[in-house]
């Protein structure tokens, strides 16, 4: 049959039944997409007058507070952290395009950017932030005090 010979009810029952088969193809690869949750640490570590000593970078005897948490799509854990880097310092901002509302809401929270020194678990494996790229560390000593910039996801918020 031409196409021009199909009726009307005929095309647009054809246009439905496409839409349809793509939004299940769509949900569908929604169901079956793997996620694994990233928890954000600030380095809250200070020297006796109260300067910070993160931005140096990580060390091991250094705190860290948790202040976010977000699942991201299955990946490659070093990419993972850059996304989340990229995220966390640009994602809220328009001038980069569509504030992303996990950004938005992180820095609702009044969290400054991550930067050096602050660490990312993806899953149960942990890396620094390092000036470049990021470093595989052990477990850091997690503290439930902030400080201005630091917002605990648990515990006190900090003054």
């Amino acid at each position: 049959m031409r196409p021009d010979a199909v009726p009307e009810w005929g095309r647009r029952l054809r246009g439905t039944l496409a839409v349809l088969l793509y939004g299940a193809r769509w949900m569908v690869g929604v169901a079956t997409r793997r996620y694994v949750t990233v928890r954000v640490f600030h380095n809250t570590a200070t020297d006796a007058d109260g300067h910070a000593l993160g931005f140096d970078g990580y060390r091991p005897e250094h705190p860290v507070v948790e202040v976010w948490q977000l699942p991201v799509p299955t990946a490659p854990p070093l990419d993972i952290c850059e996304r989340v880097y990229q995220l966390l310092n640009i994602g809220d901002d328009p001038d980069f395009g569509d504030p992303d509302l996990r950004a938005v809401g992180y820095r609702r929270r009044r969290n400054r950017s991550l930067s050096v020194g602050d660490c990312l678990a993806v899953g149960d494996r942990f890396y620094a932030v390092a000036p470049t790229g990021f470093t595989a560390i052990g477990p850091p000593q997690i503290t439930d005090q902030g400080r201005p910039g630091s917002t605990p996801l648990w515990g006190p918020t900090p003054t």
